[in-house]
C-alpha cells in the first residue's frame, strides 16, 4: 500500500460522517414528545418508532460490510449519506405514524453500513501500523457527538 498523504484527512472526514451519523440518530429521542402531541401518537406507537432505527441498522450492519469489500468505502458511504440525507427529510414532513416508521427504518438501514465502511476505508487508506490510532480518533466521534447532540437538538428545537 502506498502511503497517501490524504490518508489523516481521509480520518477526519471519518470522524465528521460518523458525528453527523450519531447526533442524526439519537434527534428524534429529544423531539419525541413534540411528535407525539402534534401526530397523537400512543405510547405503543412512539415504543414502534424509537425502535424502527434498529431493525434497519441491524439489517445492514452485517450487509454493509459485504457490500463495503465488494464495492468500497465509498461507493457505500455515498450512498448511504444521500438515503439517511432522504431519511431525514422524510422524517421532517412525516404526517402519519406509517411515514414517519419508514423513515426511520431508512434511517436505520442507512446508517447502518458506517462502521464497516469506517473500518474498510481506514484499512485501505493506512498502513497496518497507523490503523488503531486511526481508527481512535474516528471513533472518537460516538462519545463526542452524544456530548453535543443533546444541547445541539435542544437548541434546535427550541
Amino acid at each position: 500500500m502506498a502511503r497517501s498523504r490524504y490518508r489523516w484527512f481521509i480520518v477526519f472526514l471519518l470522524f465528521a460522517i460518523t458525528v453527523v451519523n450519531y447526533i442524526d440518530r439519537a434527534a428524534l429521542s429529544y423531539a419525541i414528545p413534540m411528535i407525539q402531541r402534534d401526530l397523537g401518537l400512543s405510547p405503543a406507537e412512539t415504543g414502534d418508532i424509537l425502535g424502527a432505527f434498529g431493525l434497519g441498522y441491524a439489517i445492514t450492519t452485517l450487509i454493509g460490510g459485504f457490500a463495503v469489500d465488494r464495492y468500497g468505502a465509498r461507493l457505500v458511504l455515498t450512498i448511504a449519506a444521500v438515503l439517511w440525507s432522504l431519511s431525514i427529510g422524510a422524517t421532517a414532513l412525516a404526517t402519519s405514524v406509517g411515514i414517519l416508521y419508514a423513515a426511520r427504518v431508512l434511517l436505520g438501514v442507512s446508517e447502518g453500513p458506517n462502521f464497516p465502511a469506517l473500518t474498510g476505508a481506514v484499512s485501505h487508506w493506512l498502513s497496518p501500523h497507523e490503523r488503531v490510532t486511526a481508527l481512535a480518533n474516528a471513533l472518537l466521534a460516538v462519545p463526542l457527538a452524544l456530548a453535543i447532540g443533546g444541547p445541539l437538538v435542544t437548541v434546535l428545537l427550541g
